[in-house]
């Protein structure tokens, strides 16, 4: 050390040197020399001096860190990390706009994270993200104060809610009834009668070219939507999904606390919809009778807590977030794989057809539940999943932890994304990056590893994950049996036969296609 520290010694003074006497230049010179030991020590001495601590995947600039890097590549970063420390699946170190993110990528690790609930705690991100969401501070101690009128535990009303949610979702009672709505919205809306025109790019005599982007969201939020907040809230706001879509697609920059100034266009949608979800909570309860149990208990819990509609709404639309964000992109890239594919294609048929031939003898539960042992279309769903999803679980470090040898900075932000597990070719072979509908067919084993994780883990766990599957699957089926589908001629640029997967921008649940990709599908009424 005594060495080391007379070479830098010796270095300086060099330096200061080469400066002169010119002021400019000798600022120039502290400053890169500061730059200098800086760097040494963060990448050479650290590492060395604290051996029990994740190493920093290293980078050029203080406080700003990977944040450059992570906006234009988010998966590519963390690939690149993972690589420079020779795939070691150990967790490591980023720094985003000067905070201390440690990313895990095994599976070991990651259960790690998940048994560790009171020192990894989820409850600092919901908070920031209420926060996000536009909440007042005093809404979100209400949400956050543990009373007695709440529940016998005297939990907080914020997990109250969660538990909300997963009783609406999880199997049982509450979640067959939100199903049979969703559901059977689906069915509905899939004839030839309720497409909406906006999807329909031409037209002839019982054949349309549509966009295949606009019916999977069409058909999807519409269902989820109404099913859950009954008709008033399209009423109240017709144009809701454009602006949806439009937050969904910079949703990330909550979950990594993106500054204001580079997060314009999230702030932009997110307000147009916060304003819809206001009007919807100021209308009358009895307008809105309609509305599903869990949205009326969350509403009923908040009121007797003292928060406002403004609040409420901003509240809610995090829940209508999770609800919606993610099947209909799981639809469209599973039409997409499959009507590119025709021996593909009619080996789903085959599974579903005798199904939806008895259609008018079963319930849409019944029958979405009756999909979900289609062993050609379930195995194309979890290869949908494994190649699309990019799940992540975001923890606080708020007490001691550690994840093996390696002890974790106490207020650090722990992020796991799944998606490095998806695609890890030691589970799922060397093609993890191509899509085959064989893999889950061949080796069902798979979808029970620890590696395939697309709905995330532990108390993040997706409640709603049993009524995704049955929604897409079911929405698929019926596009395929109640209409001849092929692929339609482009009609514009934005036409690709299998878009780009947007992989680039960081996405927490199912990516979507590069913007301004589509598929143009013909349908033919049968």
């Amino acid at each position: 050390m005594a060495r080391l520290l007379r070479r830098i010694d010796s270095l300086f003074f060099s330096l200061l040197s080469l400066g002169g006497k010119n002021p400019t230049s000798r600022i120039c010179v502290l400053l890169f020399f500061s730059w200098f030991l800086w760097r040494i020590w963060k990448f050479s001495v650290a590492p060395k001096w604290y051996p029990n601590r994740p190493k920093t995947y290293p980078y050029w600039i203080p406080f700003v860190g990977h944040t450059l890097s992570f906006f234009r590549d988010g998966d590519g970063t963390i690939m690149r990390a993972r690589m420079y420390f020779k795939n070691d699946r150990a967790p490591f170190k980023l720094v985003i706009m000067g905070e201390t993110v440690y990313v895990v990528t095994s599976p070991q690790d990651t259960a790690s994270v998940h048994r560790q609930i009171e020192n990894l705690s989820m409850d600092n991100w919901i908070k920031e993200l209420m926060v996000q969401f536009g909440a007042t501070s005093a809404s979100i101690n209400a949400m956050w104060s543990p009373k007695a009128m709440q529940s016998a535990s005297k939990e907080p009303l914020a997990h109250v809610c969660q538990l909300l949610f997963r009783l609406q979702l999880n199997p049982g009672e509450y979640s067959n009834q939100v199903q049979e709505r969703v559901l059977r919205k689906i069915h509905e809306r899939m004839t030839w009668e309720e497409m909406p025109t906006s999807m329909i790019l031409s037209e002839a005599h019982n054949s349309r070219v549509i966009s295949l982007l606009h019916w999977s969201q069409n058909v999807l939020l519409q269902g989820a939507t109404t099913s859950f907040f009954g008709k008033a809230l399209l009423e109240v706001e017709p144009e809701l999904f454009k602006y949806f879509f439009k937050f969904d697609e910079s949703s990330w920059k909550l979950s990594y606390r993106i500054p204001p100034l580079l997060a314009k266009d999230l702030l932009r949608a997110k307000s147009f919809a916060q304003d819809a979800m206001q009007r919807y909570f100021d209308l009358p309860a009895a307008s809105r009778a309609d509305a599903s149990w869990l949205v009326q208990s969350i509403e009923a819990k908040m009121r007797a807590s003292g928060i406002p509609s403004r609040d409420i709404g901003r509240l809610v639309l995090m829940f209508y977030w999770t609800i919606n964000a993610n099947a209909w992109k799981s639809s469209f890239w599973m039409l997409t794989y499959i009507i590119n594919d025709s021996n593909l294609r009619q080996s789903i048929l085959d599974e579903v057809t005798p199904l939806l031939a008895n259609n008018s003898l079963l319930s849409p539960v019944e029958l979405a539940a009756q999909l979900c042992e289609c062993l050609c279309l379930t195995s194309v769903y979890n290869e949908v999943l494994r190649l699309t999803a990019s799940s992540v679980s975001v923890r606080t470090v708020v007490g001691p932890a550690a994840i093996g040898d390696l002890v974790l900075e106490k207020d650090a932000r722990i992020v796991v994304p799944y998606r490095q597990m998806l695609l890890d070719e030691a589970v799922f072979g060397p093609d993890t990056n191509e899509f085959n509908h064989e893999r889950f067919l061949q080796n069902p084993s798979l979808a029970k590893s620890s590696s395939f994780k697309p709905f995330g883990g532990g108390v993040t766990l997706c409640p709603g994950r049993q009524l995704a599957q049955r929604e897409v699957l079911s929405f698929v089926a019926l596009a395929l049996c109640k209409f001849d589908l092929n692929m339609g001629e482009p009609l514009s640029n934005s036409h690709r036969n299998v878009p780009e997967l947007e992989a680039r921008i960081p996405c927490i649940g199912i990516m979507g296609p590069v913007a301004g990709q589509d598929v143009h599908t013909r349908v033919i009424r049968v």
